[in-house]
């Protein structure tokens, strides 16, 4: 089972170069390998790129944008899957061009999941082999080079996040024992080193933890079999992991989840009822359900989540779900939604990630 990556509003990673592309959106498409890159109208209505969708080796499960260069974990079966193809991104143009295929040993028929410190490294999790490898990008070419691998402590390895400061942490969510997984990663070398104490329990017992996010020191997991949200708060000076909270998540399924910065939001796609939460964030982290919520996401399976401030003025919202991927424009004061034109939005193929 693979999980979700998140999107994060408004908060750029430090780097010389931009790692977001706030007038596209960037979406992996699982049923036919390939990744569709769409122009963001002024109105939150999408338009492909002149060459989308872009062949990738196989079913292309999570991407990373960092700067020039788009990076694509592939997992499936068959040729092509448990590999990482490295594209040049032409901003203007919104053209892929593959620069490598880098086949990762190990069993193939596994799903993947990656998040990027920086501009440079990144760290990829081979969930059925519980390995977690460290890579660096070369600016200059495009090309990846492995680092370091650590066999994750915890079992079942799902979904990956990230805590960026000084020192940098990385995280895993472990389905089949229910904990996280904490490792100390430094972004100069990409070395990995698990803090004392990890794996840690999720604080919602007998459980199996889904969506796994690090925003600061706050650390939200959602939990599948109890409909319900996790708060922990993650000690920058040592990387353990200590529960705040547990809370309802008022949907089936939570899985994936994005953050909105003002008046700061936390989103959770539904998966099992096809509807978005949505959650103040206020003092020390605590969640509070927004009223109205949950809303339909407009598809069933609601996935991942993409939001963005356009040139326009407009808050949009993407979301894949299991056939299309459907937008909306957000009210940041009210958080309501209403459906962009021409959503939901067609030419995908079992969407997945997505990245801008």
């Amino acid at each position: 089972m693979r999980q979700l990556t998140i999107f994060l509003l408004f908060l750029s990673l430090s780097s010389a170069t931009p790692l977001t592309d706030p007038d596209r959106l960037l979406v992996a498409n699982t049923g036919d390998h390939t990744i569709s890159v769409s122009k963001i109208q002024p109105d939150g209505s999408l338009l492909a790129a002149e060459g989308s969708p872009f062949p990738t080796a196989n079913s292309p499960y999570e991407l990373l944008l960092m700067g020039d260069y788009l990076l694509a974990c592939n997992s499936g079966t068959g040729p092509g899957s448990n590999s990482i193809s490295s594209f040049r991104y032409e901003r203007e143009a919104g053209r892929l061009t593959l620069v490598q295929n880098v086949p990762l040993e190990g069993q193939s028929d596994q799903d993947l999941s990656a998040i990027n410190t920086d501009s440079k490294t990144f760290v990829v999790v081979q969930g059925k082999d519980q390995l977690a490898r460290s890579f660096q990008l070369d600016p200059a070419t495009g090309r990846i080079t492995q680092r370091d691998s650590k066999r994750v402590s915890g079992a079942g390895i799902d979904d990956t996040s990230i805590y960026r400061g000084q020192p940098s942490y990385f995280l895993t969510n472990n389905t089949a024992d229910n904990t996280i997984s904490v490792y100390a990663l430094d972004p100069s070398t990409a070395a990995l080193s698990e803090v004392p104490g990890s794996p840690f329990a999720n604080p919602e017992q007998d459980d199996i933890p889904f969506g796994l996010f690090c925003f600061g020191e706050k650390v939200y997991v959602t939990n599948t079999v109890h409909n319900s949200i996790s708060h922990l708060r993650l000690e920058p000076a040592t990387g353990r992991l200590t529960a705040v909270e547990v809370i309802p998540s008022g949907g089936l399924s939570p899985g994936g989840m994005g953050i909105l910065d003002e008046p700061l939001t936390l989103f959770v796609a539904n998966t099992g009822d096809g509807t978005i939460g949505a959650f103040d964030i206020g003092p020390e982290g605590k969640l509070t359900p927004v009223p109205g919520y949950p809303v339909p996401a407009g598809g069933a399976q609601p996935h991942e989540f993409s939001l963005q401030r356009l040139d326009s003025g407009k808050t949009v919202l993407y979301i894949s779900t299991a056939r299309a991927v459907t937008g909306f424009e957000l009210e940041p004061a009210t958080r309501r939604l209403t459906p962009l034109r021409g959503s939901p939005f067609t030419g995908f193929s079992s969407p997945f990630a997505m990245a801008h």
